[in-house]
């Protein structure tokens, strides 16, 4: 089943919408999120659109028959000879391992000839030459792993399905990396897997192309940052944290380290934002990982992370449903997400069971002053019923298959 390609209908029907349009398709995420087997599956679709097998040139550059291709010089050589009076499609596979790649594009899409599709495991792929030279003429697609919508359509597709809170468990302890579903992994197997992607990207993205010489710091950084998914931090925080471990940092590396970390799409920063000052706070965001069976393979299995997890599939689960997230502040109360997708505004708070007092008075009571927009919170009780009669209580499981 490993070479099988399963169709994410979502992601393909917003991609093929802008078939032939004259903007370069840019798919961006974490590495092995599934990004090469859209660019097949678009790749089967041009054919069959063109019905031509020459009109579609496709290049994966993490191939070994590629990897002589480095810069802009050696890609353009190569394409001109591979590329005939037939070629229309030019699909670019990873293609920032090549330096200077976007000369080459930017020139590619100049003819006006060309119907283009790149993709690239670094959010840095839009920030050079292709931003500045092309603003406004290209539109990017970022590719998560599996939500587990998604993961009940993969078990399903492979024939594996079951009741939907076994598998809730499944997905809570192998995430959403498609290989490891297509491949039938078991937890042990796919916590090798995650642990490998991640320190290929460490490794490979990280310490290589930034030069960072300190790996052991670098270590550290992330698993504190990891150990506090779903926690507000602060460069100083990590800082304080490392200095009573003897090991002293400055918050400005700390905060490179972390830039890197999202360029390479492991984690995602969350900006805090003021309800009712209405303006983007600068100091003690939050910090979600693209997948949450990276903190496991790293961190390993702990029932201390759970509630942070249950967040963090929350949090990709937003993006994927298109919304713009932040954390909000409302005077001294913090709520987990404050949700946005045009004039869509969703407040919701995210925890783990509802099992005192206490704790239903601080996630129903953080959303309680709020006046306008939908209010949610989400747990994982099937039949609480909610002390307020403009505050929903959703259980996860439900929520996560549910319409938006």
């Amino acid at each position: 089943m490993e070479n099988e390609i399963i169709k994410r209908q979502k992601y393909l029907d917003e991609i093929l919408g802008f078939v032939d349009k004259p903007v370069i398709k840019v798919l961006t995420g974490i590495r092995r999120g599934g990004k090469s087997s859209l660019m097949q599956m678009i790749k089967q679709h041009l054919v069959e659109l063109s019905d031509s097998q020459e009109s579609v040139l496709y290049i994966n550059f993490e191939l070994l028959k590629y990897i002589n291709i480095t810069n802009q010089q050696e890609l353009a050589a190569h394409l001109k000879t591979v590329m005939t009076a037939k070629t229309r499609y030019i699909l670019l596979d990873e293609i920032q391992f090549v330096d200077g790649w976007e000369i080459v594009v930017n020139g590619l899409h100049a003819a006006r000839k060309y119907d283009i599709y790149i993709t690239g495991s670094n959010s840095n792929l839009l920030s050079g030459e292709l931003s500045t030279r092309l603003a406004g003429r290209f539109v990017e697609f970022h590719i998560g792993t599996l939500t587990f919508s998604e993961h009940l359509y993969f078990q399903k597709q492979l024939g594996e399905p079951n009741d939907v809170e076994t598998e809730f468990n499944k997905y809570l302890r192998i995430g959403g990396f498609p290989v490891i579903q297509v491949a039938g992994m078991d937890a042990e197997q796919g916590d090798k897997i995650v642990a490998d992607i991640y320190n290929s990207i460490i490794l490979r993205d990280l310490v290589k192309r930034k030069s960072i010489r300190n790996t052991d710091q670098l270590d550290r950084i992330v698993k504190f940052a990891l150990g506090n998914i779903g926690n507000t931090f602060s460069a100083k925080s990590i800082a304080d944290y490392l200095r009573s471990q003897n090991r002293q940092i400055n918050p400005e590396t700390i905060y490179s380290y972390l830039d890197a970390l999202e360029e390479a799409f492991v984690i995602a920063r969350v900006n805090r934002y003021d309800i009712r000052g209405k303006e983007t706070l600068k100091t003690f965001e939050k910090f979600y990982v693209a997948d949450h069976s990276i903190l496991r393979a790293v961190l390993g299995d702990s029932p201390e992370f759970t509630a942070g997890i249950l967040e963090n599939i929350v949090y990709n689960e937003l993006l994927y449903r298109g919304y713009t997230v932040n954390i909000g502040k409302i005077a001294n109360k913090e709520i987990d997400f404050v949700a946005v997708k045009g004039r869509i505004v969703k407040y919701i708070q995210v925890a783990y069971k509802l099992d005192s007092i206490a704790t239903v008075e601080r996630e129903f009571g953080a959303l309680s002053d709020l006046k306008n927009g939908e209010k949610l919170v989400i747990t994982m009780e099937k039949d609480f019923r909610s002390p307020s009669n403009d505050i929903q209580h959703h259980n996860l499981t439900d929520w996560l298959v549910g319409q938006d």
